[in-house]
């Protein structure tokens, strides 16, 4: 069945916090909920970049798109492993991504982010 989905009317977090449910309004109107467990929306939350990327590249005939958010906030927190911090980045109205970094990875970045533009980082026009 395709539906063509023309807004998400609603969203809904189930009682136990197990399940989520989109309430979606086709193009006729129709209503249709999408009901996913955790899991399965967290599969999809992190197909959807890729997807957006791909599609951007397609339409535009751009190799080098990326889809991006203007960075708001940013934090950095100890993870339950002690080799590892959480890093979140925030936009300024409220979407939010976190990261499992390793200390390694997290002085990478550190220094990468330092350094800037005088860095071998691959800076790429958009």
């Amino acid at each position: 069945m395709k539906i063509d989905v023309q807004a998400l009317s609603t969203y809904r977090i189930g009682e136990g916090g197990d399940t989520i449910s989109l309430d979606l309004v086709g193009a006729d109107d129709q209503k249709v909920t999408l009901e996913m467990d955790v899991d399965q929306i967290g599969m999809l939350v992190m197909t959807l970049p890729s997807l957006i990327e791909t599609a951007l590249k397609r339409r535009f005939r751009d190799a080098s798109l990326r889809y991006s958010y203007p960075a708001g906030r940013c934090t950095v927190e100890q993870a339950s492993d002690p080799d590892a911090l959480i890093v979140t980045m925030q936009t300024a109205d409220g979407f939010g991504v976190s990261f499992t970094v390793s200390q390694e990875r997290a002085k990478e970045l550190s220094e990468a982010l330092s350094l800037g533009a005088s860095s071998d980082l691959s800076i790429l026009a958009n």
